[in-house]
């Protein structure tokens, strides 16, 4: 796996979970994971084969550090985890709309407009049909428009 893999990878941990700990458990489960997965194919993946195996992965290995979640901590970065994101990157949105929607929905956006995977590798991965992807997407971006929206509209009335 290249280093833009891992860092893909532990980009959707960190955005799908929140929280610290977890999301560095869970990339580096994930990345096991996958060296193993590849490791077993006689011929290396194409980029689209590559794409729906660490979908098939990272939802995998999220669902089970959902379940053991008990709650939810903020992300909190120290300065000896080894990664730092932009100083100006503001989470509280995104906080906001993991708690309005599905993890599933989630996931969808994490995937295609974080991540730039294409809905169909997507769909593969999940073993659904590209619409229900597409489904997820909308139902997702739908929630974050509503919020983006709210937050301009209470900006304008504090004005």
């Amino acid at each position: 796996m290249t280093e833009a893999q891992i860092q893909s990878v532990a980009l959707f941990q960190f955005l799908a979970l929140l929280d610290q700990k977890v999301s560095i458990q869970a990339t580096l489960q994930s990345v096991r994971d996958l060296k193993k997965k590849l490791n077993r194919l006689v011929n290396p993946p194409n980029p689209d084969e590559f794409e729906s195996i660490v979908v098939a992965t990272t939802k995998k290995v999220l669902e089970k550090n959902i379940v053991k979640m008990r709650k939810p901590m903020p992300f909190v970065v120290g300065p000896n985890s080894g990664w730092q994101p932009p100083s100006h990157l503001d989470l509280g949105p995104w906080r906001e709309f993991k708690g309005k929607t599905s993890p599933d929905q989630v996931a969808a956006v994490i995937w295609v407009q974080v991540l730039g995977f294409k809905e169909e590798n997507v769909a593969t991965g999940l073993g659904v049909s590209t619409g229900t992807v597409r489904h997820r997407m909308a139902q997702g971006l739908k929630t974050l428009g509503q919020l983006n929206s709210g937050r301009k509209n209470s900006k304008k009335s504090t004005e």
